[in-house]
């Protein structure tokens, strides 16, 4: 973890917890299967959005796809319908259209209780469109 000095104070930077909000911020909603984030239980969710953080505490709050109640036939209806986008913003704006039983939840958690995150790909989110940040270089 490195300093980033914000003119007030310095503020600690960390190439996950930045990329993770960045990811969130994009464009609005991630696209289900795009970004997959573990925790150090071993479970793992679903990046929807990132609607707020702490940077003193490293502290984020994730919204994720909520799959809870999601049969393996609605699972295949929901990726069926996905794939019949063409853009994020026909995403953003058809929500209920990919399946009403598709939902969202919040978990507040700290940048330690995460223990990886997977950048699936996907042709929804093509690379130029990705937040360019961390350790990636082109």
């Amino acid at each position: 973890m490195s300093e980033q000095n914000n003119g007030e104070h310095n503020v600690p930077t960390h190439h996950v917890y930045d990329w993770i909000w960045q990811m969130g911020k994009a464009e609005g909603v991630v696209p289900p299967f795009c970004v997959e984030v573990t925790l150090n239980d071993g479970n793992s969710y679903y990046l929807h959005s990132v609607p707020d953080r702490d940077e003193k505490t490293l502290s984020l709050v994730l919204r994720i796809w909520d799959f809870r109640t999601i049969t393996p036939e609605t699972m295949e209806e929901i990726k069926q319908n996905l794939n019949k986008l063409r853009s994020r913003g026909e995403l953003q704006d058809n929500l209920d259209k990919i399946h009403p039983s598709l939902d969202w939840a919040d978990i507040r958690l700290n940048l330690q209780n995460i223990n990886y995150v997977i950048e699936w790909n996907d042709r929804l989110w093509p690379r130029e469109e990705r937040p360019q940040f961390g350790l990636l270089k082109e």
